[in-house]
C-alpha cells in the first residue's frame, strides 16, 4: 500500500456492535420552493417531492430533510412559523405531508423536517395572545421593559446587533415593551426559560414524530437562549463599530450554557420517545455555525455525562475554495475526526441552502462529491449537488432573500438566492420545474448544459452516474471500517484516502489529483487495482486494471479502486 504509519491518520476503527441505521446515511437536502412545483403555480410543494421519490429512492438517499413547511406569512422562506400544526398552503395540505410520509416510508426513506424552536412569526396566535398578556401567555417570548435617556428617549435594553443587522429590539405599542428578535423584526424570539414554551415544543416534536418523521434538525441552534443580565457584547480586537453583527464577539447571544442544556433537554425527549415507540430510533440533528469547541458541545456536554444532537452538521467543507489544496482538506478531516473518533458520529457536507453551490465554489466537483460518500459517516447531499448545479444567476430586483434585497448595492455580496434556484430536471422549459409558470426564483441559464435528464444516461460518466454509484458503493465498504488518509500525498496536493478492515478481501482507495495543472504519479508497487469510480475528467475507464507500479494523476482528477487480492 501507499502508506507508512507515519503518514496516516486513522478515521475510524472496526467495531463489532451492528451500527444504528443513519451511521453510513445519505441526506438528501431538500428546498422544497425549488424541487419540483406538481401544480404549476411557480413554487415548488409537497407533491412535487413526493413525485420525485422514486428519483431519491434510485439515488439511493436513506434521509429525504425538507427545509420548512410549516404554516407561515414567508417573510423567511418558512423560518418564521405562525402554525406548527399545519402545512403552508403554498407546499400544500397536511394529507399532502402524511401521503408524502406514507410512500417515503413504503420506498425505505425517511422524512425529516426543520424545527424552528428560536423563533416564531409574529402572526402566531402565541405572539398575538403575548401582545396582549393573556393569562399563560404572558411570558411565551422575550419581553424587556425600555430605558430611557436623560432627555426621556426611549431606548432599547441594550447594544445587541441582530444577524439580519440593526437592533435585536423591537418596540410593541400596545404591550409598551421591547421584545428579542434574533433575525427579522417579524420573527420575534420565543422565551425557553418558560416551561410552558418547552413543553408545547415537546408537543409539536412528538405529534409529527406520532405521524412518522424519523427526525428533526433544529434550525438556528446557536441563539436559543441569552444571556439573562442583558450584557453589551463586547467588540472583537480591532474592530470598532457596535452597531456592525460581524464587529462583535457575540458570547451573550450565541451558544450559551443554556442553549446547550436546551439541546441536551431535546435529546432526552427524542431517547424517551424512542424508548416507548417501536421502530427505527428518530434522530435530532443540529445546526450550528459556532466555533469548533462550541460546535462540539451540540454532540454533548464535555463530561460525557449529557448527550445533545446525534450529530450537528460539520460546514467546514463549506468554507473550501477553487484554490484549496489536499492540505486543507486533510487538516479538515483530521479536525473532526481527532474530536469525534470513537464517540460521536462523522459527517460530511459540501453546501446548503445558505451556502454557494460547491460546484461554483470548487469547480470540478467530482473529487469532492466522492470524497464525502467515501469517508465514513453520514453524507449530506444539497439537491442539484449530484448533477455538478451550479449559483443561479439572480439579480437584486428578482431576489427574495430577507437578509439581501433592502441594499442592491451589496445584494450579490450576501444573498442567498444564488443558492436556492430551481432544480434542474432537463432541458424543457423552465428546466422540467414546472410547465411554464414564471419560478419563484428564475432558472438558472445553465440548464441546457447541466441538468439530470442529460446526465441519467446508463453507461455515460456524468457528475449523476458518478454520484449513484459512489453511494451504491458506500453499501459495500460500510464494514471496511479502519480508515486512513495519508499526509505524505497530501503534501503533494494528492489526496489519498483508504479504506481497509478486511484484508483478505483487499482494501478500497480513493485518489483525487487537486493540482490544477500539474500530473501526480502515485506509487502502487506490486499490488494490483481494479477502477470502480472514476471522475468525468478521468482519462481511465471503469473497470480498467492497475498492475504497474504506479498510477499517473491528471490534474483534477479522482478514482476510487479495489485491491485485487490473488
Amino acid at each position: 500500500m501507499f502508506l507508512t504509519l507515519a503518514s496516516v491518520i486513522v478515521l475510524a476503527s472496526c467495531d463489532k456492535t451492528a451500527p444504528p441505521w443513519y451511521q453510513n446515511s445519505v441526506f438528501y437536502h431538500v428546498y422544497p420552493r425549488s424541487f419540483k412545483d406538481s401544480n404549476n403555480d411557480g413554487i415548488g410543494d409537497i407533491r412535487g417531492v413526493t413525485e420525485k421519490l422514486d428519483y431519491l429512492k434510485d439515488l439511493g438517499v436513506t434521509v429525504a430533510w425538507l427545509s420548512p413547511i410549516f404554516k407561515s406569512p414567508q417573510i423567511d422562506h418558512g423560518y418564521d412559523v405562525s402554525d406548527y400544526y399545519d402545512v403552508d398552503p403554498i407546499y400544500g395540505t397536511m394529507e399532502d405531508l402524511v401521503e408524502l410520509l406514507g410512500k417515503a416510508r413504503q420506498m425505505g426513506i425517511k422524512i425529516f423536517l426543520d424545527l424552528v424552536p428560536n423563533h416564531t412569526s409574529d402572526q402566531h396566535y402565541w405572539f398575538e395572545m403575548s401582545v396582549g398578556r393573556q393569562l399563560g401567555y404572558e411570558d411565551y417570548y422575550v419581553w424587556v421593559d425600555a430605558k430611557y435617556s436623560e432627555d426621556g428617549t426611549r431606548l432599547p435594553p441594550n447594544k445587541w446587533i441582530s444577524v439580519f443587522s440593526n437592533s435585536s429590539w423591537t418596540w410593541n405599542e400596545k404591550r409598551q415593551q421591547y421584545y428579542l428578535h434574533q433575525f427579522d423584526p417579524k420573527q420575534p424570539d420565543l422565551n425557553l426559560r418558560n416551561q410552558k414554551v418547552v413543553e408545547e415544543l415537546q408537543r409539536i416534536l412528538a405529534f409529527y414524530l406520532d405521524l412518522g418523521v424519523g427526525g428533526f434538525r433544529i434550525d438556528a441552534a446557536p441563539y436559543l437562549i441569552e444571556d439573562s443580565e442583558l450584557r453589551d457584547e463586547p467588540l472583537l480586537p480591532n474592530l470598532t463599530d457596535q452597531e456592525n453583527w460581524f464587529h462583535l464577539d457575540h458570547i451573550y447571544t450565541k451558544d450559551t450554557n443554556e442553549t446547550f442544556e436546551f439541546v441536551y433537554r431535546l435529546r432526552s425527549f427524542i431517547d424517551e420517545y424512542n424508548k416507548n415507540h417501536s421502530g427505527d430510533d428518530r434522530i435530532l440533528v443540529t445546526e450550528s455555525y459556532s466555533s469548533f469547541d462550541k460546535t462540539l458541545l451540540y454532540y454533548g456536554n464535555s463530561a460525557g455525562t449529557r448527550l445533545g444532537a446525534h450529530f450537528t452538521f460539520n460546514f467546514d467543507f463549506t468554507y473550501l475554495n477553487y484554490n484549496s489544496t489536499a492540505v486543507d482538506v486533510v487538516h479538515l478531516i483530521q479536525k473532526w475526526v481527532s474530536a469525534l473518533r470513537g464517540k460521536y458520529l462523522y459527517n460530511w457536507s459540501l453546501s446548503n441552502h445558505d451556502n454557494h453551490r460547491s460546484a461554483t465554489l470548487l469547480g470540478n466537483i467530482d473529487g469532492y462529491n466522492m470524497l464525502i460518500t467515501f469517508l465514513p459517516g453520514v453524507a449530506a447531499v444539497y439537491y442539484g449537488e449530484e448533477i455538478g448545479q451550479e449559483n443561479g444567476e439572480v439579480d437584486c430586483l428578482e431576489g427574495t432573500d430577507p437578509k439581501a434585497v433592502n441594499n442592491c448595492s451589496t445584494f450579490h455580496l450576501i444573498t442567498r438566492d444564488y443558492e436556492r434556484t430551481p432544480f434542474q430536471w432537463d432541458a424543457t422549459v423552465n428546466a422540467g420545474f414546472n410547465d411554464g409558470t414564471k419560478p419563484w426564483l428564475p432558472v438558472s441559464r445553465k440548464y441546457k448544459t447541466t441538468n439530470l435528464a442529460s446526465q441519467n444516461v446508463p453507461g455515460l460518466r456524468s457528475h449523476y452516474n458518478i454520484y449513484k454509484s459512489m453511494i451504491k458503493l458506500r453499501k459495500n465498504i460500510d464494514d471496511y471500517c479502519e480508515v486512513f488518509v495519508n499526509n505524505k500525498s497530501a503534501r503533494k496536493n494528492v489526496l489519498e484516502v483508504i479504506r481497509t478492515g478486511r484484508r483478505k478481501k483487499g482494501s478500497y482507495l480513493f485518489l483525487f489529483n487537486m493540482d490544477r495543472t500539474k500530473n501526480k504519479t502515485m506509487r502502487i508497487g506490486k499490488k494490483r487495482f481494479k477502477l470502480l469510480v472514476s471522475s468525468t475528467n478521468s482519462q481511465y475507464s471503469n473497470g480498467y486494471l492497475f498492475k504497474n507500479r504506479s498510477i499517473s494523476l491528471v490534474p483534477q482528477e479522482s478514482l476510487v479502486l479495489k485491491e485485487i487480492i490473488p
